[in-house]
């Protein structure tokens, strides 16, 4: 930019906004479908006539080797030359048009020169609709299904008509699990908002809560593009009256789980409320609902609460009397942070009614600025009204008398305003590093180094990354010297072996390298020419989307200020200027997925606190609830750099008189969601009871308590060692309090505790430092005369300590054995309930089941005979009816036969002829035929004849 260059954030991408670096390699992530190293000139070449350029051979060829060549001794567009390669936009125009089509999307956009025709839209809702389908190819019906809804001759009402039956495939294509289709979703759905606009408002409540499942992941890329998405639709969809969008981002803001995803909510209505137009904002209920969310925001966490108090300037700015009960809510603490780093303008009519107080108005006089003394150890701040000769900053460190000990505070009971001192810098032992806190350095702390250098993450240290680490840590010397001495192998690659083995030579060529790499070197030099002003330096901070080396080297910048011991003398200077400071600077220790960059920022924390100690106490409580947020995560390096931070921040700051720190360590202590954080807590806890406490300090004490009670009742074996660990020490400190705990413990826990206990004292001796060996002897008779007084001394006081301590042991075991008998006997009754409750459940539960039992018996039985009886009439009712078939089979056939043959018998005949006609059914008895022969006298109808004749006919 310095001069004049073309960068990545010169060319708009998908969305709209400017492009980043993650968008290039995005890109060759998609290019290089075999993921190898490097992609070749067939594949790129393939790819570009894909996106819609039209490039002859050499042009290809052209462009493809100014790509590579961007890399030394390139010959292939590998991952870091891709990068590259946006800086020779300014020499080939066609590599300009290669990235602004590449960056922009035009993949997705309609172009009639495509040489390839486009998927039919059924096969592509098939194809989205389920993640069977190989990704390469979800990817181009993707694109295919873009570039037909977003053609200019397609209309309103067939896009609504078509896209309802797509749009929930889109949403199942983002959640997939490779980022490289959801990446392509997202854009997808970016150009489609795009181009239809307000349009796309009915479609944008689903895409709402379909996205914020990639908003709360913590893979960078997923979220990215999801919340990418949704900027995208606020500033192009608006809103419906009802306030739909709202009413969602709020419920997620202040309901959801995911600690990030409520931050990015609150973010995202900020936004909501800037992109709305007038019409919207005039209703009352649009104000009262966003007041709604901001009242909850503000009594959140402290990330979610930082969001949500930018939430709530916004509305100060156009609704004031809607925040007033809010700000007046706020303790002062909060006020003061809010009217400093949140407040837009001078709305704040407290803080304009407040009149200037007698140090302000000192510090604004013109007059005494120019008359006053300027000290020869502090440089005074510049004047802009009456201007003198500017005094440099000395870029040497300011030398300091050395002194033995640095205590907490300075000597003389109370720091009185204005009152300093000065501090030396730990030393390391011969033939050893210290790191950035402190503390000797371990195999942690040369793994996190080497991790810091090898930015590439290939487990191996190349002599770009080594000059990239020389320029962070202002090391002085040539670069390609240093690592000739570095890589004693002569490789060209240093691995973390051949890392540690330089680290524990320790050539004095490298010795200014190791000194700013594992000890912080670089931040105990003074301000530099080159670091940043202390206002630019906080915007560069603000923006966690800027490169590391820029937020690297504002953190650097600012750290260097302030450790500047000889300017920052006066505490109430130091409070005014640093806290525009340390918001942006705790703000880096939100970025997780730059691990390096949260450590750095942990080891600045760690200096400021060792270097301003006391002036520092205005800002230990806020340092430490963001450390604790640290404290919270898996990632090991994260964990034990703030670990790291807050250690040395308890070492050398001291807390206030309500033991705020403390309070934040206890509720550390009895966090159960978090197993981590209450290890952390508990050696937090061990540390500050080794160090002196005044006993008078009530409050720490019951802090104290509130931890051991919980760490010796938790289910983390782990954490009640540690707990066991610091009752060893609260036994020493403080025998009335740790005899409360070790009085109630049973057989097996105090035989642990006991063992522990010796391991501990063993351990100690162990460690004690061998007392120093003197120039000159002493007279043997002297020393065994010492010796015998000491030891009378120390027999003494034991005895008198014994003596003291008896009856208040003996009162509080015999309290114990009282409380023991209570509680057996109330454990006893509850016991003795329990079974009394449990035989009348059974027995309730046993009559239940009897008459259930008898009920469905009686059930069953009255089923069984109803459908006996049902059974038996249906029986007779088939066999009447087969009874009726078998006569209307008879009747026809005898009817038939009667009506041509009398068989022998024309009497007889006659007869059942006539008895047919006269009753209209055959006779088939023949005693009945008989009888009717004689009431109508007809002759010849004998019984023998009618019997053979009835028989014939059947």
């Amino acid at each position: 930019l310095e001069h004049g260059m073309t960068t990545v954030s010169s060319f708009t991408n998908v969305y709209g906004e400017p492009s980043t670096r993650e968008n290039l390699s995005h890109i060759y992530d998609i290019m290089n479908e075999r993921n190898e190293e490097r992609i070749v000139l067939r594949d790129f070449s393939h790819y570009v006539e894909y996106v819609g350029l039209q490039f002859d051979k050499k042009e290809m060829q052209a462009v493809y080797t100014a790509i590579a060549a961007s890399v030394k001794k390139g010959r292939y567009i590998t991952a870091a030359a891709w990068l590259k390669g946006i800086g020779v936009v300014d020499k080939h125009t066609n590599v300009r048009t290669l990235y602004a089509a590449i960056l922009s999307g035009q993949q997705y956009d309609p172009n009639p020169h495509r040489s390839t025709p486009e998927i039919e839209l059924d096969e592509i809702r098939a194809t989205l609709k389920t993640l069977s389908a190989t990704w390469t190819y979800r990817v181009e019906c993707m694109e295919s299904f873009c570039r037909q809804f977003t053609a200019p001759s397609m209309s309103v009402d067939k896009f609504h008509a078509e896209f309802r039956n797509y749009h929930t495939s889109l949403l199942v294509q983002a959640k997939d699990r490779r980022s490289n289709v959801s990446r392509v979703a997202c854009q997808v759905l970016a150009k489609l908002i795009r181009r239809w606009g307000a349009h796309f408002l009915k479609y944008s409540y689903t895409v709402l809560e379909y996205i914020f499942e990639l908003v709360r992941q913590k893979i960078k890329v997923v979220h990215d593009s999801g919340l990418s998405v949704l900027i995208c639709l606020l500033k192009h969809c608006g809103d419906h009256k009802d306030y739909k969008q709202m009413a969602i981002l709020g419920r997620e803001a202040t309901t959801s789980k995911f600690v990030h995803l409520k931050v990015d909510c609150f973010a995202l209505l900020c936004l909501y409320v800037q992109q709305q137009n007038a019409a919207l904002k005039s209703n009352a209920t649009f104000w009262t609902k966003l007041m709604q969310f901001c009242q909850h925001g503000v009594k959140d966490t402290a990330e979610v609460r930082n969001s949500a108090l930018r939430l709530l300037a916004l509305v100060e700015v156009e609704r004031p009397a809607l925040t007033k009960d809010v700000i007046a809510a706020m303790n002062a603490h909060l006020r003061k942070r809010y009217d400093e780093e949140y407040c837009i303008g001078n709305n704040n009519t407290q803080s304009q009614s407040k009149p200037p107080s007698e140090q302000e108005q000192k510090e604004k006089s013109p007059v005494k600025k120019n008359i006053k003394k300027i000290s020869t150890n502090a440089v005074s701040t510049k004047t802009s009204k009456t201007p003198k000769t500017p005094i440099k900053t000395p870029k040497t460190p300011v030398k300091t008398p050395k002194t033995p000990k640095t205590p907490n505070t300075p000597s003389g009971g109370k720091k009185k305003k204005g009152k300093t001192y000065l501090f030396a810098y730990p030393k390391a032992p011969p033939g050893q590093f210290l790191n950035g806190f402190g503390e000797l350095v371990d195999e942690n702390d040369l793994l996190f180094a080497f991790e810091f250098v090898d930015t590439a993450k290939d487990k191996k240290i190349t002599i770009d990354e080594f000059t990239t680490a020389c320029r962070r840590l202002n090391v002085d010397g040539d670069a390609d010297v240093l690592f000739s001495a570095f890589d004693e192998k002569h490789t060209g690659k240093v691995t973390f072996a051949g890392f540690k083995a330089s680290a524990a030579a320790a050539s004095s060529a490298l010795m200014p390298f190791w000194t700013a790499l594992l000890s912080g070197g670089h931040l105990q030099r003074g301000p530099l020419d080159s670091d940043l002003a202390l206002s630019e330096a906080n915007k560069v901070l603000l923006d966690l989307k800027r490169p590391d080396d820029e937020r690297l080297l504002a953190m650097y910048s600012v750290v260097r200020e302030f450790c500047n011991v000889a300017r920052w003398r006066d505490s109430e200077r130091f409070e005014k200027e640093f806290k525009k400071s340390i918001g942006p600077l705790l703000g880096q220790l939100r970025d997780s997925k730059h691990s390096s960059v949260v450590r750095e920022c942990c080891v600045c924390l760690a200096t400021l606190c060792m270097v301003q100690q006391a002036h520092y106490k205005a800002f230990e409580v806020r340092t430490m609830e963001n450390l604790v947020e640290v404290l919270k995560l898996q990632d090991e390096k994260l964990h034990r750099s703030g670990q790291q931070a807050a250690h040395t921040m308890l070492r050398y700051v001291p807390d206030r008189k309500e033991c705020p720190v403390m309070q934040i360590v206890s509720a550390a202590c009895c966090d159960k969601n978090f197993p981590r954080l209450r290890l952390s807590g508990f050696v937090f806890v061990d540390f500050l009871l080794s160090q002196p406490q005044p006993k008078t300090k009530k409050v720490f004490w019951q802090y104290v308590e509130n931890a051991m009670q919980s760490g010796l009742s938790d289910g983390d074996p782990n954490v009640r060692q540690l707990a066991f660990v610091a009752l060893v020490k609260l036994e020493v400190v403080r025998n009335e309090l740790a005899l409360k705990y070790i009085g109630g413990f049973k057989k097996s826990r105090k035989e642990k505790y006991e063992q522990l206990k010796s391991e501990q004292q063993q351990q100690q001796q162990q460690q004690a430092p061998k007392a120093l060996l003197t120039v000159h002897k002493r007279p043997k008779h002297d020393v065994e005369e010492e010796e015998k007084t000491s030891a009378a001394v120390l027999e003494a006081k034991r005895l008198e300590r014994e003596r003291f301590n008896k009856p208040k042991q003996e009162r509080i075991e015999t309290e114990y054995v009282v409380q023991q008998k209570r509680r057996s006997s109330k454990l006893e009754q509850q016991q003795l309930d329990k079974v009394r409750r449990e035989q009348a459940e059974k027995e309730e539960r046993m009559r239940r089941e009897q008459a259930e039992k008898e009920e469905r018996i009686k059930r069953e039985q009255a089923e069984k005979e109803e459908r006996t009886r049902r059974e038996q009439a249906e029986k007779k009712e088939r066999m009447k009816r087969e009874q009726e078939q078998e006569q209307e089979q008879k009747v026809p056939a005898a009817q038939a036969q009667a009506g041509n043959d009398d068989f022998g018998f024309p009497k007889v005949h006659a007869c059942y002829l006539a008895y047919f006609a006269d009753k209209g059914v055959y006779c088939e008895n023949p005693t009945h035929l008989v009888l009717y022969a004689k009431r109508k006298a007809m002759n010849g109808v004998a019984f023998a004849k009618v019997n053979k004749y009835l028989k014939a006919v059947k």
